[in-house]
């Protein structure tokens, strides 16, 4: 398996995320509103084109998550996502993603609690090794799906593009286990 460094364009977003969130949900706990900040990790299956060229995929996102109103929240990602290497006629590729995803999700049972539906879109930072020659690209990227909150663990799954102006080539199924560490 390659080895990725995690770029340091990663730097900026989880301290702008860390910074947003402990001033937004200092004044968001004052107005008597739910939310919190978790770790997730996630794995992805790549499917379609972007089986052949791309292996499994895993990493973690810090989170964070602010209720708007009763049943919706607004949410806030941002990771590091390394697939495995994959040969390809003798010529080895790995690809690695930096995500920073911003969308909601919507409780039909209210207060940050049970089932709920999801989506987040963003850029996407993607990173890829063919043989010698490495590239990277910003891109659109979004997640939709549905997932289960019960205390302070979340399990979601999700159709993953990122990159959206390629996504009849580049997709995938994204499963995510979170774990909220400070709730606000």
């Amino acid at each position: 398996m390659n080895q990725t460094r995690l770029p340091r364009a990663l730097l900026l977003p989880v301290a702008a995320l860390a910074l947003c969130a402990t001033l937004f949900g200092a004044r968001h706990a004052q107005a008597g509103l739910l939310g919190g900040i978790s770790i997730e990790g996630a794995a992805i299956k790549p499917l379609g084109p972007w089986n052949d060229g791309v292996g499994f995929g895993f990493g973690a996102l810090l989170a964070a998550e602010f209720e708007a109103i009763p049943v919706v929240s607004v949410t806030g990602r941002v990771g590091y996502l390394p697939h495995l290497s994959k040969d390809i006629l003798g010529t080895s590729t790995s690809v690695y993603e930096v995500p920073v995803l911003i969308g909601g999700k919507y409780y039909p049972v209210g207060k940050l609690v049970g089932f709920y539906l999801g989506a987040e879109l963003g850029v996407a930072y993607l990173g890829s090794k063919v043989g010698e020659n490495s590239s990277s690209d910003n891109n659109l990227g979004f997640t939709i799906g549905a997932g289960l909150k019960q205390g302070p663990f979340d399990l979601r799954a999700q159709l993953y593009s990122p990159k959206v102006k390629d996504i009849s080539d580049i997709y995938g199924v994204m499963f995510t286990l979170g774990y909220t560490f400070l709730s606000l």
